[in-house]
């Protein structure tokens, strides 16, 4: 099979040296199917030993490999390309640490304050059924690679005020859990839902097919005004 070519626009910068971002268009030569992440390898072994990206498991399981393709987010060791022109870019909403690298340090301080873990403190120990873990496990399928968070609109406006789609996630399925007894409704609650405009772009854009909308954003809402919450 003879080997095509096609053009990948990469998004070079570094703050320490670079006055502004810019853009390198790389030809790649392919003989059929490649993963992005083969693309950023390619230019990093044949082009530019010094582009920064992000990548580990190679499985779509760590969720670091996270970059924009031609404007869409996405996890480069699933997304396949073929023989087509290609903008590689950084997650967007996050500082950028070198090209295609973002600072992840914002979402880990917000992680915290959300307590990660089961907080057995309201139910005590107890046996508990493998079907009642299902939806916990459903929840788990989120690998944090923060696509959600880089398309969503209100924590873009609103960073500091609104935890973003991706640690909603993670509330709800710690809050989905059993044996959990942590006040996560509440936690959602100041954590700024009400900014959410039910745009449903963090649904569209999961990688491991989470509808976040309906499935976290919803059941939360429904939950505050049971409580007696603000109606939004």
């Amino acid at each position: 099979m003879s080997k095509k070519s096609f053009l990948a626009s990469v998004y070079r910068y570094n703050p320490f040296t670079d006055r502004k971002p810019y853009y390198v268009k790389y030809e790649i030569e392919a003989g059929g199917k490649m993963k992005v992440l083969d693309v950023l390898r390619y230019i990093q072994r044949n082009f530019d030993g010094e582009l920064a990206f992000r990548s580990s498991c190679g499985i779509g399981r760590c969720g670091s490999c996270a970059v924009v393709v031609n404007g869409k987010p996405v996890l480069s060791c699933k997304e396949y390309i073929e023989n087509i022109d290609i903008v590689i870019e950084p997650l967007a909403n996050y500082p950028v640490i070198k090209d295609l690298i973002i600072d992840r340090e914002p979402y880990n301080n917000k992680l915290k304050h959300i307590r990660p873990f089961l907080e057995n403190t309201a139910r005590g120990t107890k046996q508990v059924a493998q079907e009642d873990y299902q939806q916990y496990k459903y929840f788990t399928c989120c690998v944090e690679c923060l696509c959600c968070m880089s398309v969503c609109p209100s924590f873009s406006r609103v960073p500091l005020e609104f935890y973003g789609p991706c640690i909603f996630v993670q509330l709800a399925r710690y809050k989905s859990h059993p044996l959990d007894g942590g006040a996560r409704i509440l936690m959602v609650k100041y954590g700024g839902l009400h900014n959410c405009i039910s745009c449903k772009r963090c649904t569209a854009v999961c990688p491991q097919g989470i509808d976040i909308y309906n499935d976290v954003v919803v059941p939360f809402r429904t939950a505050i005004l049971r409580e007696g919450g603000d109606s939004f």
